[in-house]
């Protein structure tokens, strides 16, 4: 697996690759302190699921990020890249988030493209139960005004010093030279 390799080859010894489902991934329940849904939720068949079982592996007092586009309507997006959702709109993930049970959820527009499309980065935050996280990742000082390196600074927002990650990120396959949907997504967990 190449992302295993690369982590060896760089010596990280704490990170390891799991292949799964955004909606069911392959992480114990109550088992991380942070998770971030990086450009990978506007993939997933249900969005809303994939939020639930992000609480669902969260310990109590962790986080959710989710770095995803703003509504948008460049429908060619649904055939150049396998988007399942034009994005979402802030009222969206905030309900989605307190559905689930997250609490304190907070949603901002945190890049904004100056080409067309104008995509805009949409960051959504929440933590679950009660305890305080050891991590801030409504920390923006850190994001670049373009989104250009968005996923990076929230890793260096949020990464506590001890704490399990997991992120997902989408990927896709080709068939016949077009990506594909697929339910499949790169699960990173560090400890």
């Amino acid at each position: 697996e190449y992302g295993a390799r690369i982590a060896k080859e760089n010596g990280f010894t704490n990170l390891e690759y799991r292949l799964g489902d955004i909606e069911e991934p392959p992480i114990e329940a109550g088992s991380v302190d942070v998770v971030l849904f990086s450009q990978a939720l506007h993939h997933a068949a249900r969005p809303q699921r994939a939020v639930e079982s992000a609480f669902r592996i969260l310990k109590p007092g962790g986080r959710i990020l989710i770095l995803d586009l703003a509504s948008h309507t460049y429908e060619q997006a649904k055939e150049l890249h396998a988007h399942v959702w034009l994005g979402f709109s802030g009222v969206e993930l905030h309900a989605m988030l307190e559905k689930v049970g997250f609490r304190d959820p907070e949603v901002s527009v945190v890049a904004r493209e100056q080409q067309a499309p104008n995509f805009q980065t949409i960051l959504a935050t929440g933590i679950k139960g009660d305890t305080k996280s050891p991590c801030n990742p409504t920390d923006k000082s850190a994001f670049s005004p373009y989104g250009t390196h968005a996923s990076q600074a929230i890793g260096r927002a949020l990464v506590p010093e001890s704490g399990f990650v997991a992120s997902c990120h989408w990927s896709f396959y080709f068939r016949g030279g077009y990506p594909r949907a697929s339910s499949r997504h790169g699960w990173h967990v560090a400890r």
